[in-house]
């Protein structure tokens, strides 16, 4: 009785994937190459074409019959790598194999000062940039209740939102802004703004609208309108583990100190630079 030994895989730095099978090979490319149906006789069915995407990503599941399920903690290392190098991967790891007992991180936090120049005014096609009233709130919670309710409450005490909305009235990015205490959750501490200032909070912008500038559009509206209530200053956080969020945030404000974290189930959190900022307290 005859049996066929298992195939081969093997990674080669300059074509990707080779899968040897009694003498015949079949070469998955790294980048955007077709691939021909090629039929293995270990498996029995052939394979598709185009395996890989443009980035070098699997596109779907080999029709070969192997699990590759294994691949995708490399890929999404990879992704991370890409968007903010090896100590952005290194600290989501640690950030995994920790949680829910342990969480660490770091807040950095941002100071913009409105008496400076913003970005240039342009007009986006299908965009429109405006202030939240009440009667906006069923619009900004996009059919969900309990968000309709956490903006009508923003807005009774104050707080003020920024929107983009596209033709068909469906919100493409918004932001808040409060001259009120709010609690930082990451650091258990509030940041309590001056009586000249105002904190940045809870900005989105949904995927479909990424990369139109709307973000930066919906910031020559929030800046205007905060000077003509006479703020003279603004201040935000992100996270640094944020490539994006901190590439923005860099862009239009200044860096002005960091608030490193450590929060153990159980214990109170262990803060390390807090104390540079006088707007953190505890109440």
């Amino acid at each position: 009785m005859s049996t066929r030994a298992a195939p081969r895989i093997h990674w080669n730095r300059g074509c990707g994937m080779r899968i040897e099978s009694h003498r015949r090979r079949v070469v998955f490319p790294k980048r955007g190459l077709s691939l021909k149906r090629t039929r293995m006789p270990c498996f029995g069915r052939s394979i598709p074409s185009r395996l890989f995407c443009s980035k070098g990503r699997l596109r779907q599941k080999m029709q070969a019959g192997l699990n590759l399920n294994w691949l995708r903690p490399f890929n999404r290392a990879s992704q991370l790598v890409r968007e903010g190098g090896m100590e952005h991967m290194v600290v989501r790891a640690l950030g995994k194999l920790t949680a829910p007992a342990l969480e660490m991180g770091a807040l950095i936090f941002f100071r913009r000062d409105l008496e400076e120049p913003g970005p240039e005014p342009r007009t986006i096609e299908g965009i429109t940039f405006r202030v939240a009233s009440i009667a906006d709130a069923p619009l900004l919670a996009r059919g969900d209740p309990a968000s309709e309710a956490t903006v009508r409450e923003r807005l009774n005490r104050g707080d003020v939102c920024f929107f983009a909305a596209d033709s068909r009235q469906q919100v493409a990015h918004y932001r808040w802004a409060t001259r009120l205490p709010t609690h930082l959750p990451e650091l258990n501490r509030y940041f309590r703004p001056g009586p000249s200032e105002v904190y940045l909070y809870d900005l989105f912008t949904f995927p479909e609208y990424r990369r139109l500038g709307v973000d930066t559009q919906c910031r020559v509206l929030m800046y205007s309108e905060l000077k003509r209530m006479n703020a003279r200053a603004a201040y935000c956080y992100v996270r640094a583990g944020n490539p994006a969020g901190l590439r923005a945030a860099r862009r239009w404000h200044q860096e002005i100190g960091r608030v490193w974290y450590l929060r153990i189930r159980g214990l109170p959190t262990i803060l390390r630079g807090a104390e540079r900022l006088p707007q953190i307290g505890k109440s």
